[in-house]
């Protein structure tokens, strides 16, 4: 897989990229590994979170790939702020670790309890900045209300975001979400097949950036799937 700081891509785009890596990995009748279907599906989360959060805030969010040896964060996501005029670069590339955990259908549990026990147990901490996701892999449209997760979560008195994402209809590609830490957002419905059909400023799924002069040593060309590249 892709692990590069300086090579990003378009949540769109990375959901294309893991749909395709299944396909291939079948086609070819070969087993995903733990790593591999893990980095799959949590991208898949973020990707939706970051389509979510595009509309929201009118952005234009990137996803990025993180080398499991760091052991956190699971992926990065990136947008660029313009720059003075008077600046040697037009942009600055500000960034966003995420942890992601998902609750599954089959469980029971309530996602505020599920967050505490598995992202704040008392062998875990994490930077301030770093948010959390908790992808509830289900129907949420009957399960606890959001506002009632937030206030489940106050006894944390954690500052870190934490948002839930889950799917509203069973049958249509339609999610919610919220960030409920450190207070409660209201809920985002939104449909990610059209959130995912609009254009960004730089065209492609790919985007090579430079930190402080550096660049990539990849070569920069379009069709990249980083599950299938190295």
């Amino acid at each position: 897989m892709i692990y590069d700081e300086l090579v990003w891509f378009t949540p769109a785009y990375m959901i294309h990229c893991g749909i395709e890596s299944k396909k291939h990995f079948k086609e070819q009748e070969v087993k995903l590994s733990s790593d591999m279907h893990k980095a799959i599906e949590e991208s898949f989360a973020v990707s939706v979170m970051a389509l979510g959060v595009n509309q929201l805030l009118t952005m234009q969010l990137r996803v990025q790939l993180v080398d499991p040896k760091e052991r956190s964060p699971d992926l990065r996501v990136m947008y660029e702020v313009p720059m003075p005029e008077s600046d040697k670069f037009e942009h600055k590339m500000e960034s966003w670790d995420i942890e992601v955990v998902t609750l599954e259908g089959h469980s029971s549990e309530q996602p505020d309890d599920f967050i505490k026990k598995t992202k704040f147990k008392a062998s875990k901490s994490y930077d301030a900045k770093t948010a959390i996701l908790c992808y509830i892999n289900k129907d949420v449209r009957n399960g606890k209300l959001w506002r009632d997760v937030s206030t489940g979560l106050q006894s944390l008195s954690a500052p870190n975001d934490i948002f839930l994402l889950g799917k509203a209809y069973p049958n249509k590609p339609i999610y919610q979400i919220a960030r409920v830490n450190p207070g409660f957002d209201s809920v985002l419905e939104f449909n990610v097949m059209e959130e995912a059909k609009k254009k960004y400023d730089k065209p492609g799924g790919t985007l090579f950036t430079q930190i402080l002069g550096r660049k990539t040593q990849r070569k920069q060309r379009s069709g990249i799937n980083p599950f299938l590249e190295d």
